[in-house]
């Protein structure tokens, strides 16, 4: 630990009954105040934090002393780094030569809590995208949103990818994987509305077929897609029957595509 080091992992707490882990990525040579920022970390719902705004969230969270004009001066402070944007933005692509590429955005820093390490930072957690790995496999890329620390807790974007990968049924795996490794994850028991989505592809490069899906449980998410031979491109806001509940409730839906043969 220590100013000179930069920011250092002082502190990491798993919780085996809840499945939480916490973590205390700060820029202070602090163990205790850092174990204890992590143990709190636990009981709301960022589960990581790094740097400057870190050392803020531990004194915050530890220090229950704090006034409310502490509070309001804090809330300030962060709007007036609001950029007006408030959502993720994800791209998943294909090129020509068959190779596929994922990214994510969380969108700005409006309405997030100072120094939060949310999916998009996250291995395998706000994007994905590998190349076939054994024969007969398929390329896939994946871009999530939702509740970032659902997302960092269930590695939807790897999961997603991986069950795309070796699947011939798209569809249906998604759905799958939607269900078992997200809605009805353990490691999100007790979380009554689980938030999440993803944009993903699927593509065989012998077949020169493809499948571009979308997923969520929240009550809408925007898409759009574009092929290079399409002028526009088509966009929409997906969205859960007026039945469905969101948080429970899974959407999934697909598009097929084809390549022309270099």
């Amino acid at each position: 630990g220590g100013r000179e080091g930069g920011g250092n992992c002082l502190a990491n707490i798993q919780n085996c009954k809840r499945l939480k882990q916490a973590a205390d990525i700060i820029d202070v040579n602090d163990q205790v105040r850092s174990n204890d920022g992590a143990t709190k970390l636990l009981d709301g719902n960022s589960t990581i934090t790094s740097g400057d705004g870190c050392d803020d969230t531990c004194e915050r969270l530890v220090d229950s002393e704090r006034d409310s004009t502490s509070d309001t001066e804090d809330d300030h402070d962060i709007q007036d780094y609001d950029d007006g944007v408030g959502d993720t933005v994800g791209v998943v692509v294909l090129d020509r030569a068959g190779n596929v590429a994922s990214t994510v955005s969380s969108g700005g820093i409006a309405l997030k809590q100072p120094g939060r390490v949310g999916q998009a930072s996250c291995f395998g957690c706000g994007c994905w995208a590998q190349k076939p790995i054994i024969l007969g496999s398929n390329s896939t890329a994946v871009s999530t949103t939702g509740c970032g620390e659902h997302l960092v807790r269930t590695f939807l974007a790897r999961e997603c990818g991986e069950a795309l990968a070796g699947s011939n049924q798209p569809l249906q795996e998604l759905q799958r994987v939607m269900k078992e490794r997200f809605a009805e994850s353990e490691f999100l028991s007790g979380v009554p509305e689980k938030l999440g989505g993803a944009i993903c592809m699927q593509y065989d490069k012998e077949s020169c077929q493809g499948e571009f899906l979308w997923t969520h449980t929240t009550a809408s998410m925007g898409i759009g897609f574009q092929s290079t031979c399409e002028e526009d491109a088509t966009v929409k806001m997906s969205r859960l029957p007026h039945s469905a509940q969101q948080g429970t409730t899974i959407l999934v839906e697909a598009v097929p595509f084809h390549t022309n043969p270099e």
